[in-house]
């Protein structure tokens, strides 16, 4: 086996198939390429961070607008028992109309006033 077969041997064994080390990218190539993801990805982990940040307070606003909801709809049930026992009880207390007989005495002067007390009673 010559210097060179072995060489051939170690490059296989290197870059797992038959091609050159010669080929591969240049070491600062590529870590200027991976400092150049790791800065993307420090920049949306910091975007995603503020985002979920937001989605939380959003949460929190429409979560106090629910709780906000609830409370009115329970003092608007409440005032309105309120308001259905008053009327109840206002009902209850107030005595029934009774049939009114005026008997007013007929004169030739009181035609006018009996009759039209007549029609509104």
């Amino acid at each position: 086996m010559t210097l060179e077969d072995r060489l051939a041997a170690v490059e296989r064994t290197l870059t797992d198939d038959e091609h050159a080390p010669a080929d591969l990218s240049a070491p600062a190539a590529l870590e200027t390429r991976i400092e150049t993801v790791e800065s993307r990805l420090d920049d949306i982990e910091s975007r995603l961070a503020d985002a979920e940040g937001t989605v939380a307070a959003l949460r929190g606003h429409a979560d106090d607008g629910r709780s906000v909801d609830r409370e009115t709809e329970q003092v608007a049930q409440r005032a309105l028992a309120t308001a259905r026992e008053a009327k109840r009880r206002l009902d209850e207390e107030t005595p029934a109309p009774r049939e009114r007989r005026v008997i007013v005495e007929e004169s030739e002067s009181d035609d006018g006033l009996c009759g039209r007390l007549r029609s509104l009673w």
